[in-house]
């Protein structure tokens, strides 16, 4: 069969990601990504992600053709020195790969394909984590710019305004927005459970920290008689200290680290979720897309969540919660015993019904890679046109009297 210029040049053979952060323990949508956008394009696909001596390395599933590569290092996580060499390790992994299209996720994938030899027919850009909260990082994104990036993905437009603004990159340029909504143990999708069918408390799950995520209102004596059961790690170097003050606080208790299939299994027992962060130290933080939301009403469970802006608009627009009217303790006392109040009543089971239309409407991960394929179709054509397209004709000179 005939195929043009254009054709070829759309056509995707192989597709590579390289992801930020070690995964397994959070970030499903990562994993999703790379298997979604392989299995759309019918294309063989590498998953490069970083060492974390803090993450163990965990089996990810894949539904498409898509192999994990996890890069070795004996260097301190996060370190200077550990994120050069993941810089190399990543692209000498890509290179040899010799992918049509390469995604690069955070700062660290951004550094990586500072480092590519291979020149990829389209360079997408997933703005996952922003650009410039740290120094090193952003000192990186303004040295080599963003103009060989094709597109973006992001996850919030205010937050990719912000980095846009404070890097003087150029802005004329294709993005998709997405929600994170990939199952917490994808490609496993999550069970809810009836509204009757819960066990009356509320569940607060991710990083845990007294000051960052507003431990200390959770823990105030007005809550003892509203349970809440805790899970993730915790923050702090008093790590051993803080969980035994949970464990001490009437109606509390702290459960640890759960693996993604555990937390899927858990996570549907509960009334609600809190989704809960103290927006200081960065503009982005204000701004932050919280995948505890998202996760939350796939399991059908309604949140109860602090105002900051992305908050506001779902709880809002699709009645999935309930909206403290500030950071206070007081608010948190309001809101959650107001939660507890509604267990039972027909506007808690409207409340889970209408997690149920977002998790199958417009939460749903499908949508969300439909949306980063067609990005990338429209921005092959675009590069294409810009390449190889027909030139626009130059008009006659005319002639002399």
């Amino acid at each position: 069969m005939f195929k043009t210029s254009l054709d070829k040049f759309t056509s995707i053979n192989r597709i590579a990601v390289i992801s930020d952060s070690a995964l397994g323990f959070g970030s499903p949508d990562i994993i999703g990504l790379a298997d979604g956008l392989c299995a759309h394009f019918g294309a063989k696909g590498i998953l490069v992600q970083p060492d974390d001596l803090n993450r163990p390395l965990v089996d990810i599933n894949f539904t498409a053709d898509v192999r994990s590569v996890r890069l070795f290092s004996d260097l301190p996580t996060y370190t200077r020195s550990w994120r050069w060499n993941f810089f190399r390790l990543a692209a000498r992994a890509v290179d040899e790969f010799k992918p049509d299209i390469v995604v690069v996720v955070g700062p660290n994938g951004y550094g990586a394909s500072r480092a590519l030899r291979h020149r990829p027919k389209l360079l997408v850009y997933y703005m996952l984590e922003m650009a410039t909260t740290e120094p090193l990082y952003a000192d990186l994104h303004k040295h080599y710019g963003n103009a060989d990036i094709d597109a973006y993905i992001i996850p919030d437009i205010e937050r990719h305004n912000i980095d846009f603004g404070n890097l003087h990159w150029r802005k004329d340029v294709d993005f998709e927005g997405i929600y994170l909504t990939a199952p917490i143990n994808y490609p496993v999708p999550i069970k809810p459970r009836a509204a009757d069918d819960r066990n009356g408390k509320s569940i607060y799950f991710g990083h845990i920290h007294p000051e960052e995520t507003l431990l200390d209102n959770m823990l105030t004596p007005q809550l003892n008689d509203c349970e809440i059961e805790f899970f993730g790690r915790i923050g702090d170097a008093d790590r051993g200290v803080i969980a035994n003050r949970i464990a001490s606080t009437p109606g509390k208790a702290y459960r640890g680290l759960q693996t993604p299939e555990d937390l899927a299994d858990t996570l549907p027992r509960f009334n609600f979720s809190l989704v809960t962060w103290k927006p200081e130290g960065h503009i982005g933080r204000f701004h932050l897309p919280a995948t505890k939301l998202y996760h939350s009403v796939l399991a059908g469970v309604p949140i109860i969540a602090v105002p900051n802006p992305l908050n506001v608009y779902f709880i809002r627009k699709l009645g999935i919660g309930l909206l403290m009217d500030g950071w206070s303790r007081r608010s948190f006392i309001e809101s959650i015993q107001a939660a507890k109040a509604m267990i039972g009543s027909d506007a808690y089971r409207s409340m889970v019904d209408r997690c149920r239309v977002a998790a199958e409407g417009e939460f749903a991960w499908s949508r969300q890679v439909s949306r980063c394929a067609a990005l990338v179709e429209r921005a092959l054509e675009k590069k294409w046109r810009r390449l190889y397209g027909p030139r626009k004709s130059q008009p006659a000179l005319a002639a002399n009297g």
